[in-house]
């Protein structure tokens, strides 16, 4: 039901009965609110077992697996009662443990998962749940790339049916890969999404169980991290993110999302040779094989070259990501409408060959393109807001 009720018809389902219905564990009756979430009324709900003096070796023990330990603190239920069990803090104790909660300078809590094994985080849904997301991604894949091969195939008859020109005739393409008629064949597809397919997202998620709490508590400094990430920074507390934090962050949490480029620098220089190759073999004296093993090499290098790319943006601009591959996906949309339009006169006016060379010779040119966002890309991300 957690799974349910993060798509938008169980969002719709709540909204109809007025909240009543696939209630959130906030909602529900005799939900535990930790201490910690409860702000100033904490020091009259708290129960802490009595300090006992340890041993030196045990302290250090306990010392390195304390940040595995449970707080004791009592969770206080909704206004009504309060009861301090010691089954209680045994059920506490057994339990998996609660996230982690950091408290900000400025006494703003940073929500983060109730436990480990927390059942509105989406890694922690059964397997029907996430077999339904993968099914939703797959069935949508199919229809994109089964949409173009059929329409594809069938550009030929189109013109003798109609009597049009191939430059007409492809338009029927060009506004499939422009998404217009793609809309039109993913629309089953788009109501499955609409419907059946779950919020995500983690700083959402999150977003909205703050909401609750402090609905809930009256607690107002209980913060996702998404909202303070967002909110508006000082340009003082800019240049220390971006010329401090960010930099030590690529050199010692990771060695920079512009080793991800690497595949894409070494495909870059494939592309041109799969196109000269291509087109200057494509003749009945030279074996099929040849020209096969160019438009392999072609095929090959450009799926390197985007996997890279948007694996790249991935990690260099990770809260931005889906932004990312929409405005990614409406460029290449754009780029192969004009593709699909030029290219019956490019090569009917220059033929195969003189024609690969023209397209060889722009991919020349992108080369450059990939080798400056590898070798200057950690530069540029420095200079920006929005990158890591």
């Amino acid at each position: 039901m957690d799974f349910f009720r993060e798509t938008q018809l169980g969002q719709i389902a709540r909204w109809l009965t007025n909240n009543r219905i696939l209630l959130y564990s906030e909602e529900k009756p005799g939900f535990h609110i930790p201490v910690p979430y409860l702000g100033s009324c904490t020091t009259a709900a708290t129960f802490k077992e009595p300090k006992q003096e340890l041993p030196e070796d045990q302290k250090i023990s306990e010392a390195s697996g304390s940040e595995e330990e449970i707080s004791t603190e009592k969770i206080v239920e909704r206004p009504g009662s309060i009861e301090s069990t010691e089954s209680e803090l045994l059920s506490l104790r057994n339990s998996a443990a609660l996230s982690r909660i950091t408290t900000r300078p400025d006494m703003q809590r940073i929500l983060t998962w109730y436990a480990t094994d927390d059942p509105e985080n989406p890694q922690n849904w059964n397997f029907w749940a996430k077999s339904n997301i993968v099914f939703q991604m797959y069935q949508y894949v199919v229809v994109v790339y089964m949409g173009s091969a059929i329409y594809s195939a069938s550009s030929s008859q189109f013109m003798e049916v109609f009597g049009v020109t191939q430059s007409v005739a492809s338009l029927g393409l060009g506004l499939y890969v422009f998404m217009w008629e793609l809309l039109w064949a993913s629309t089953p597809s788009f109501i499955l999404f609409l419907l059946f397919l779950p919020e995500t997202s983690t700083p959402t998620i999150l977003y909205r169980r703050a909401q609750r709490l402090r609905k809930l508590t009256g607690n107002p400094s209980l913060k996702a991290e998404s909202e303070i990430a967002q909110s508006n920074l000082s340009p003082s507390q800019m240049t220390f993110i971006h010329f401090y934090v960010n930099p030590r962050m690529r050199v010692k949490g990771f060695k920079g999302p512009e080793q991800r480029l690497i595949p894409a620098v070494v495909a870059s220089f494939i592309i041109p040779v799969g196109l000269f190759l291509f087109g200057w073999t494509s003749r009945p004296s030279i074996h099929w094989i040849v020209p096969a093993i160019g438009a392999a090499l072609i095929a090959g290098g450009i799926v390197t070259i985007i996997n890279n790319i948007l694996f790249y943006a991935a990690l260099a601009y990770p809260k931005y990501s889906a932004s990312l591959f929409a405005g990614n996906d409406i460029v290449r949309s754009t780029i192969a409408f004009a593709g699909i339009m030029w290219s019956g006169p490019l090569f009917g006016n220059f033929g195969v060959g003189r024609g690969c060379t023209l397209l060889a010779g722009l991919t020349v040119g992108c080369i450059v393109g990939i080798e400056v966002l590898y070798v200057y890309g950690a530069k540029l991300r420095v200079r920006s807001k929005f990158a890591i």
